[in-house]
């Protein structure tokens, strides 16, 4: 299942981008908002989405050429899902700390 490999591979790097994008947004969360801020707020954002597609779209054609992999590949589905579990627990600080600055926007 060498192709098998490459879509998990891409799979992997997706996931970790997707966490390097979310750890960046937590961080710029705890800033101060200014206009700067969340206009980089708002291009990291986009970013993010970019990445769910491609991994939404990844994951669709997974499924379609190798419909059994969820069940053969436990140690890849584990990995998706820690990765997925940080990714949430990563976006889950952003809203919390978001919701914290309502109201105190500063723009420049």
């Amino acid at each position: 299942m060498p192709k098998a490999n490459l879509f998990l591979q891409e799979m992997n790097r997706l996931l970790d981008n997707l966490i390097k994008v979310a750890q960046t947004l937590e961080m710029q969360s705890r800033q101060q908002m200014t206009h700067e801020a969340e206009k980089e707020i708002s291009r990291l954002q986009l970013e993010q989405d970019n990445i769910i597609n491609e991994i939404l779209k990844l994951d669709e054609q997974l499924n379609q050429e190798f419909p059994g992999i969820r069940k053969e590949r436990v140690r890849e589905r584990d990995m998706v899902h820690r990765k997925m579990t940080e990714f949430e627990a990563l976006n889950r600080k952003f809203i919390d700390n978001l919701e914290g600055h309502s109201g105190l926007i500063k723009f420049d």
